[in-house]
């Protein structure tokens, strides 16, 4: 039975996984002490029974047992048959990636019920989340142990004292990381949805509490769609990525830039800045990154921008519906390419 502190890790590790990785199952193999923690998640990230599916035990002990990174993009009869599994569908896809554990490597191994190609940055993510969660598990294990000598033993030295503290402030910058993690679009390294939605609404608070304006940003690339169509999906990623750089470029550090999925952005500024300003800085950045970096396609974004008074008590989500629906009216139009609104 796992004790508390490593279930909590388990959990962040779980979350991280649906976040970024939208698998349909996974498994966490992982060497802690003597013993080999197996972990299973469900496709929302929640913990199932300990080593449940043969089929992902099957890879995960062969990634560890060959240490290096095992991709099937459409599983065969054959492969299914050997693992003794019956639950998964052939063409399911699989990834099972080995990290460095303490003593011995562990494994996270992951399948999706669709055929899926590994995409740039899959591999180097999934070890990173493995050796985050290696680390979790054993300041957990230590922590605890800590704990349970502490408690028996009252007069124990200062330097116990001092070993349990820092345990404790490792185990917490684990979690920090996996948090952080979890609220990262691993394309662009903006915040992703549940990023934006947790600083933002920060943000928002902060603002009204102290009377202060915020500027709601929502936009949309232009031709996505046809850019994936007419070059592949690497150009589309490329795209992708230079409109966040934009938009990075165009905010603050302390403003809330984020990718909320697909083509869409959002930004959140504690500023009494007008929203045509707004719109003029980002369609400059634009054109100077236009001008600047080589590409086959044009480069262009729809954008809306609501106005967020400190009187207004709606929500950030009904503010971002609004935002949305600006930018769209702005799509349909031909020019100009903005379009701007005062919330009330």
């Amino acid at each position: 039975m796992q004790a508390s502190g490593q279930i909590a890790a388990l959990d962040l590790v779980g979350e991280a996984i649906h976040e970024l990785l939208q698998a349909s199952r996974s498994l966490l193999a992982v060497p802690v002490a003597d013993s080999m923690v197996l972990q299973g998640f469900d496709a929302y990230g929640r913990l199932t029974a300990e080593g449940s599916d043969p089929l992902l035990l099957h890879f995960a002990r062969r990634a560890t047992k060959h240490g290096r990174p095992l991709s099937v993009t459409a599983l065969d009869r054959d492969a299914l048959a050997c693992a003794g599994s019956s639950e998964w569908a052939p063409d399911s896809a699989l990834s099972a990636v080995p990290f460095p554990g303490i003593g011995q490597s562990g494994a996270l191994c992951l399948i999706w019920r669709d055929a899926r190609a590994m995409r740039d940055g899959d591999i180097p993510l999934i070890r990173h989340i493995g050796q985050l969660a290696t680390a979790a598990l054993v300041n957990a294990k230590l922590r605890e142990g800590l704990e349970q000598r502490i408690k028996a033993d009252s007069e124990s030295s200062e330097r116990t004292h001092h070993a349990h503290a820092e345990e404790i402030t490792r185990h917490n910058q684990t979690e920090r990381e996996l948090h952080r993690l979890s609220v990262t679009d691993i394309m662009t390294g903006l915040l992703n949805r549940r990023g934006f939605e947790f600083y933002a609404s920060q943000s928002l608070s902060i603002a009204r509490e102290q009377y202060l304006q915020g500027l709601l940003l929502f936009a949309d690339i232009n031709d996505l769609k046809r850019v994936n169509d007419a070059y592949g999906h690497e150009r589309g990623d490329e795209l992708i990525q230079d409109c966040a750089g934009v938009l990075r470029d165009a905010f603050r550090k302390s403003d809330v830039v984020a990718r909320l999925g697909g083509d869409e952005f959002a930004v959140f500024s504690v500023d009494a800045e007008s929203p045509d300003a707004v719109q003029q800085r980002v369609d400059q950045r634009l054109k100077a990154f236009a001008e600047t970096h080589a590409r086959p396609y044009p480069i262009s974004m729809s954008i809306g921008v609501l106005e967020c008074p400190s009187s207004s008590d709606e929500s950030l989500t009904q503010m971002l519906a609004q935002a949305d629906r600006l930018m769209y009216t702005q799509k349909r139009s031909s020019a100009p390419r903005r379009a701007t609104n005062v919330q009330q």
